[in-house]
C-alpha cells in the first residue's frame, strides 16, 4: 500500500510541535539554572553587618539607631583608655574638619564604646567634651555592646592583665560609614586615614 504524501498542514503541525518543544527545554533549562543560581547565592551571601540598637548616651538619656535616620553615620567603636580609640577618634575629628563646619551639621558622628564597664556615662561625657567636633558617645550594659560588637563584626576585648593598657582588639576594621537610612556603605581598616574616610563621606551629602 503506497503511503500517503504528507501535506503543507501536516509538515507545518510537525515544524510547530518541535519548535515548541525547542522552546520548552530551553525555558526549563533556563528555570532550573535560575534556582540554582539564587540557591547558591543565598549560601554565599554573607550576613548583612550591622543591626538597629538602642543604648545611652553621655548624658544618660537613650538613643537608638532610628533616631539617627535622616543623616549619613560615622560609626566608630573602641575603648576610651586605648591607644586605638585615641587614634581612631583622630582621623574621624580630622575627617569631619575637613568636610567643614556646614557639612558637620550635615553628619553623625557616633562613638560606641567596648568597654561599658569603664566607660560610664559620666567618664565618657569627660572625653568627648574634649573633642572639636561634636559627638555622640553610647554606653549601655554589657549584653547590649556584646550584641553591637556581634553586629559589626567586631571581637570584644579580653580581659586585661593586670596593670596592661593594651586593649587586645582584633583587626577588625572599627570605623563605618552609615548612609542616611543607616544602611552600611563602607567598613575602613584600622590604616584608613582622613582623607580617605573624608571623601566617602563627602559623597553622601
Amino acid at each position: 500500500m503506497r503511503r500517503r504524501s504528507d501535506t503543507p498542514s501536516d509538515l507545518q503541525s510537525r515544524a510547530l510541535m518541535v519548535l515548541v518543544g525547542i522552546l520548552a527545554a530551553v525555558l526549563l533549562w533556563n528555570l532550573g539554572a535560575m534556582a540554582g543560581t539564587a540557591w547558591l547565592s543565598t549560601i554565599a551571601r554573607p550576613a548583612p553587618v550591622g543591626r538597629p540598637f538602642a543604648l545611652i548616651d553621655q548624658y544618660g538619656l537613650p538613643v537608638s539607631s532610628a533616631d539617627l535616620s535622616g543623616k549619613p553615620v560615622l560609626l566608630f567603636f573602641g575603648r576610651m583608655r586605648s591607644e586605638s580609640y585615641r587614634r581612631i577618634s583622630t582621623v574621624v575629628e580630622n575627617t569631619v574638619e575637613r568636610l567643614g563646619p556646614v557639612a558637620a551639621q550635615r553628619i553623625n558622628v557616633i562613638f560606641i564604646t567596648l568597654d561599658p564597664a569603664h566607660d560610664t556615662p559620666a567618664a565618657i561625657k569627660d572625653y568627648v567634651a574634649n573633642s572639636s567636633i561634636k559627638v555622640i558617645a553610647l554606653t549601655g550594659a554589657a549584653d547590649q555592646i556584646a550584641a553591637v560588637a556581634r553586629a559589626y563584626d567586631i571581637l570584644l576585648p579580653m580581659p586585661q592583665e593586670q596593670g596592661s593598657e593594651s586593649d587586645h582588639i582584633d583587626d577588625s576594621p572599627m570605623l563605618y560609614l552609615l548612609d542616611k537610612r543607616g544602611r552600611l556603605v563602607v567598613r575602613f581598616s584600622r590604616q584608613a586615614d582622613s582623607d580617605t574616610v573624608a571623601r566617602s563621606l563627602a559623597a553622601l551629602l
